[in-house]
C-alpha cells in the first residue's frame, strides 16, 4: 500500500476534491486501541491535503514546459505505518515534490487494504541480524515501487497522479529517506538501486536522507557510492559519537554532499506525526500532559514540521520545478 501527496492548484473545487481523512477508518480504529485515544477521535481528523485532486499544471500558469515534480519515496519507522506520517509527507509535498509513502507488509504494524480487510503484525526486539533483514526486504519494496512508478508506460503514476501528462521520468533522480529503520532502507535501496535500477529502466536515486535511524547490514561496511548525497536529521542526544552505525556509514560512503543535522529538543518520535497530533490533544486537554512520553522530545510539533520540511526542502533536488514561482508569475 502507498501514499502519494503531490502539490496541486489552490483554486480547485473543494467540493469535488474535499479534504483527505488522516487515517483510513479501519487502521483509525486501531490506532485508538493502541494509543489509548478517545473513540472515533483518530477517525475525525482531516488532513490538508484534497482527494484525488488534480496535480498542478503549469499550463495553467502560461509556461509552455515545465519539468514534472521531483520524487521523493518514504519509508516509515519499523512497525510504523505511512499513515502515521500524513503531515510530514503532504507538507513536503507543499513545497513541489510528489511524494510516496510507502507500507511494508512484512513489518507494519496493521495495514488497512481497500478489499476491507485489515492485516496485523506484531513487531519484536530487533537484533543486529533481524534489523537487517527487515531492511533487506524493505529494500525489495521500495525497488518495487519505484520500478513501477517509473515504468514507461506509466499506467501507475497516472491512475495515481490525476493529470499528470506523461511517465515519471526517473532518470533525472528521485529521493527517498526514513525513519528510524525507514533511513537505513533508503540508504540500502540507493546501494543495491545502483546495479538493480541503473542498467533496467535508467532510474536514478539520486540522494537520500535517514531520519534518526542506525544503520544495519551492509551499508555500514560499503558505504553510499560516487556522486551520492545523503543527509541525517538526528534527536537531540545521537551523534556518530554515540551510534557506531553513523561513524562507519559516513567513513565508508564516498558520495557528494554529506551532512549530519541534530534538532534541539527533538526525541526519536518526533520525525512521526504523532509528536504533533498528540501535542494538539495536549493542548486541547483530551490527553493529559504526560502522555506523549519521553520518546518526543520537548520541541513544539509544529516547531518540528517546519524544520524537517525545511531541511528537507534545502537537501533534495528539485530540477528546476518551483511552484512558489509559477503561482507569483
Amino acid at each position: 500500500m502507498i501514499s502519494l501527496f503531490y502539490p496541486t492548484s489552490p483554486t480547485i473545487n473543494t467540493i469535488t476534491y474535499p479534504l483527505a481523512p488522516v487515517y483510513d477508518p479501519l487502521y483509525a480504529s486501531f490506532l485508538e486501541r493502541t494509543v489509548n485515544l478517545p473513540s472515533g477521535l483518530a477517525s475525525s481528523l482531516f488532513s490538508q491535503a484534497h482527494l484525488s485532486a488534480p496535480l498542478f499544471s503549469p499550463t495553467s500558469h502560461r509556461r509552455k514546459k515545465c519539468d514534472t515534480p521531483p520524487v521523493l519515496i518514504f519509508s516509515p519507522g519499523y512497525g510504523g505505518s505511512r499513515l502515521d506520517y500524513t503531515a510530514t509527507l503532504s507538507n513536503l509535498a507543499s513545497e513541489g515534490y510528489i511524494v510516496v509513502g510507502v507500507d511494508h507488509p512484512n513489518d507494519t504494524a496493521f495495514i488497512a487494504y481497500p478489499d476491507g480487510r485489515g492485516v496485523f503484525f506484531q513487531p519484536i526486539e530487533l537484533d543486529e541480524q533481524s534489523a537487517a533483514d527487515v531492511v533487506e526486504k524493505r529494500v525489495g519494496d521500495l525497488l518495487f515501487v519505484v520500478s513501477s512508478l517509473t515504468a514507461k508506460d506509466g499506467k501507475l503514476a497516472k491512475k495515481g497522479l490525476p493529470g499528470l501528462e506523461k511517465a515519471l521520468d526517473g532518470g533525472k533522480g528521485l529521493g527517498i529517506l526514513g525513519h528510524s529503520i525507514g533511513g537505513a532502507a533508503a540508504a540500502s535501496t540507493i546501494l543495491t538501486s545502483k546495479t538493480k535500477l541503473k542498467n533496467k529502466n535508467k532510474v536514478l536515486l539520486k540522494c537520500g536522507a535517514n531520519l534518526d535511524g542506525s544503520f544495519w547490514g551492509p551499508i555500514i561496511s560499503k558505504g553510499l557510492p560516487r556522486n551520492t548525497d545523503f543527509l541525517i536529521m538526528s534527536s537531540e542526544n545521537r551523534t556518530r559519537d554515540n551510534d557506531p552505525s553513523w561513524a562507519s556509514f559516513w567513513k565508508n560512503s564516498k558520495g557528494g554532499l554529506e551532512l549530519e543535522v541534530k534538532v534541539v529538543g527533538a526525541g526519536h518520535g518526533s520525525y512521526s506525526d504523532q509528536g504533533y497530533l498528540l501535542g494538539v490533544l495536549v493542548k486541547l486537554g483530551v490527553l493529559e500532559p504526560g502522555a506523549l512520553g519521553d520518546g518526543f522530545g520537548t520541541i513544539d510539533g509544529e516547531r518540528m514540521l517546519d524544520v524537517e520540511d525545511a531541511y528537507c526542502k534545502f537537501y533534495f533536488p528539485r530540477f528546476g520545478y518551483d511552484v512558489e514561482s509559477l503561482l507569483t508569475d
